[in-house]
């Protein structure tokens, strides 16, 4: 068994000492709640048809984010990825996915959302019996802090939330396209007349517009994944495929055609000429908005908008009842969004030796960070180049 195979540790029982009032508080079961943890890779096909299930039951339909499918892919591209069976006495109530960054924290047992940053949605899977609080839940798992982003409102229900509120945007279209842009131009006229100019201007000078909802060739997800870290450098954000393993999830989540988590890749030309492409995953009949760029040419026609705009127009006949932005809340997800919800971003931690020692860490690494940029900064005042 490879050390990526390892289980991370046996059943977990929660000790004596939670008190009856949190234990009360965590569900009107009074068993404890313990915990087997498994490699993604490893997990019993039991266990991986009663979480599709359980996945099933949300009334926004499956999240692939949340779902067996898209951890197995995390699994299969990097180390230290996991999933949590959360047990009542012998019955599986609920799953939670998780990583460990570094052979670090996997020792002081901090731990973080599948595929880190690229996590849509964070959270657990369970029933309604799935009742707990975040200090249950890292006891029975054996973890000492979890960073949590992208917990979505709907983990309420499991007594989970965290410090920071933050919304999440979704383009409902459960009524069509027809009826969503009447309800657009009633409420905005000026910008749906804007985007439709400006996609009869791109028309007039590349070509007819061709929008492809789904395909499968790998070369047009290589040229996706070549620009969007093109778009990452010459904006100065940090790359969110820059790491080998990234790039693995991506390509493999592009071949998934599961009912919880397909793959999506879409591309827009105008004649000859690319537009813009999106690779997002499909889960039910929502459509997750995931990895968009554009030709930054055409940028005076708002290629971006109009790849929303093509996509919005493909719903009906591909089967898209809603487009879910994920996390950001930005005028441009804005313009199209008809439909929000919350999302939580914190942490999660127990008071011990391990979380002090962390905190301690990251302190002092943010603290060094600054200083870094500072004096970076600096320097490019002195040559004369702008900061960043």
């Amino acid at each position: 068994m490879s050390q990526q195979q390892q289980p991370l540790t046996g059943s977990v029982v929660v000790p004596a000492g939670c008190d009856a009032a949190a234990c009360s508080s965590a569900g009107t079961d009074a068993t404890p709640l313990t915990a087997s943890i498994f490699s993604a890779c490893e997990l019993p096909e039991v266990h991986a048809d009663h979480w599709r299930h359980l996945g099933s039951t949300n009334p926004r339909g499956p999240n692939p984010f949340l779902s067996y499918v898209y951890l197995r892919a995390i699994g299969e591209s990097r180390p230290f990825v996991y999933a949590a069976v959360l047990r009542r006495g012998e019955s599986a109530v609920g799953y939670l996915p998780f990583q460990f960054a570094t052979h670090v924290h996997k020792r002081l047992k901090v731990a973080e959302p599948p595929g880190a940053d690229l996590a849509g949605y964070f959270g657990l899977t369970g029933g309604s019996d799935c009742v707990l609080n975040p200090d249950i839940l890292l006891t029975a798992c054996g973890l000492n802090y979890m960073w949590v982003e992208q917990l979505d409102q709907s983990q309420r229900v499991h007594g989970l939330t965290a410090e920071e509120v933050r919304t999440g945007l979704i383009v409902d279209l459960q009524d069509g396209a027809s009826h969503y842009w009447a309800e657009a131009r009633r409420l905005d006229s000026r910008f749906v007349a804007d985007t439709e100019r400006r996609e009869r201007q791109l028309a007039t000078a590349c070509g007819p517009l061709k929008f492809t909802f789904s395909t499968a060739d790998p070369d047009v997800l290589d040229h996706l994944i070549e620009h969007k870290r093109a778009q990452y450098r010459r904006t100065g954000v940090m790359d969110a495929l820059g790491a080998p393993w990234r790039r693995r999830v991506l390509r493999r989540l592009a071949e998934c055609r599961d009912p919880e988590c397909t793959g999506v890749l879409s591309t827009l030309y105008a004649g000859s000429t690319w537009v813009a492409s999106h690779f997002g995953l499909l889960g039910g009949r929502t459509l997750y908005f995931w990895f968009p760029v554009y030709n930054p040419v055409l940028r005076r026609y708002s290629p971006g908008r109009l790849l929303v705009k093509a996509i919005i127009d493909a719903a009906e006949e591909s089967g898209i009842a809603a487009i879910d932005r994920c996390g950001g809340d930005t005028q441009a997800k804005r313009d199209f969004a008809n439909a929000e919800h919350t999302f939580y971003r914190g942490s999660w931690r127990r008071p011990c030796l391990a979380t002090l020692t962390y905190q301690v860490g990251c302190s002092i690494y943010w603290r060094m960070s600054g200083l870094r940029q500072l004096i970076r900064d600096r320097e490019l005042q002195e040559q004369g180049r702008p900061h960043a």
